[in-house]
């Protein structure tokens, strides 16, 4: 579903990106359903799941959130939408297959464990992420971010531009395995002992 919407959007280009994502954040939504569901409730929580993602990346983007490879859309969206999904299509206790108050009970346990996981994980890496930004820490210097942090960390181009291009690094400095802090960018170089 994520292919077809983004083929759509995206001036009827196909995008392998999406594809694969969208393919990831299906797996991730049944995760919690996967042996209490029927083969069309997976389906339909499939193609709830290719949305729910672009969604996230969508909400992502517009706030301004570096995340380059749309994990927390795959496994945030995918995982939220699975753990409400569950519920509603589970074979025996399931919304749609008995439509009573424990069915709706196991709904609104299931919202308040979503909730609770996510309050925990704020409450963990909020202030993780705070620390980081406050020393200066949590990005690296925009010429860095420009030039690539393949280059970098690694010292050679990862997305050559032209076939020739991997094999010409003659341009490329290598990286300085020394942590400096003016650098602002410690977590990429190990100290090597040769």
């Amino acid at each position: 579903m994520a292919i077809a919407i983004n083929y759509v959007i995206d001036n009827r280009k196909f995008s392998l990106f999406m594809c694969i994502n969208g393919t990831l954040t299906v797996m991730v939504s049944m995760c919690s359903s996967c042996n209490a569901v029927e083969d069309w409730a997976a389906v339909v929580i499939g193609f709830v799941a290719g949305p729910t993602f672009m969604a996230g990346s969508s909400i992502l983007f517009r706030f301004g959130v570096d995340d380059p490879l749309d994990a927390v859309a795959v496994h945030l969206g995918g995982g939220l939408w699975g753990i409400l999904a569950a519920p509603v299509f589970h074979t025996e206790k399931g919304i749609l297959h008995n439509w009573n108050p424990l069915a709706f009970q196991h709904f609104v346990w299931n919202f308040i464990g979503a909730l609770a996981i996510n309050v925990w994980t704020a409450a963990l890496c909020g202030p993780m992420f705070c620390g980081l930004k406050l020393f200066g820490v949590l990005r690296v210097t925009t010429e860095v971010e420009e030039r690539g942090l393949d280059v970098e960390c690694q010292g050679e181009v990862a997305y050559p531009k032209s076939g020739n291009d991997a094999f010409t690094t003659s341009s490329v400095k290598p990286p300085n395995p020394k942590i400096s802090p003016q650098s602002n960018f410690y977590l990429c170089y190990l100290e090597t002992s040769t």
